[in-house]
């Protein structure tokens, strides 16, 4: 998908594939002509979990400081600027015409569904997320579309309860 999009790949159904896969976004990136590979489907995937991430060791923050992402001070070649094209140069045109990524295995071996995601959309997601230095990420839209109709709502009975009490006295 080009530009800006609502109708993308769900985070939580990205960390149960990932989880199912049991590799990592880093890997995915790294190698995505490897991950792309139906035959590199695991014979034994993992449970995929429901999408939560559950911290085996919360991060002390004054032992790992969490850094911008940008160059190490230390390093002077300062930070890689691979292409799009340099990362996927090792695919092949027969990738293409399987089950790229292994999305339908992993919607057909989950028990129901990973939240609305289709085999295209994981696919169109993952290519994205190893294309793209850089994704948008938006909050769910029906999360926050409740909670300002219920301000909205609270604000209207909170005047007019206001202004009734007011006139009594």
């Amino acid at each position: 998908p080009e530009g800006f999009t609502r109708r993308g790949l769900d985070l939580d159904a990205l960390r149960m594939y990932l989880r199912w896969r049991g590799c990592s976004l880093a890997d995915l990136r790294a190698e995505p002509a490897t991950y792309r590979d139906p035959a590199s489907l695991p014979a034994d995937p993992n449970p995929p979990g429901d999408g939560t991430i559950e911290p085996e060791n919360p991060p002390d923050p004054a032992a790992d400081p969490v850094t911008d992402g940008g160059a190490d001070r230390d390093d002077e070649d300062g930070p890689r600027d691979d292409t799009v094209e340099e990362r996927n140069a090792t695919e092949t045109e027969t990738e293409a015409e399987a089950d790229p990524w292994g999305a339908e295995a992993f919607i057909e071996d989950i028990e129901g569904d990973a939240y609305g995601t289709t085999p295209e959309k994981l696919r169109d997601g993952l290519e994205v997320l190893v294309a793209e230095d850089v994704v948008w990420v938006s909050p769910g839209l029906p999360f926050i579309v409740p909670m300002f109709l219920g301000l909205v709502v609270s604000l209207v009975y909170g005047d007019l309860l206001v202004s009734a009490v007011s006139l009594l006295t």
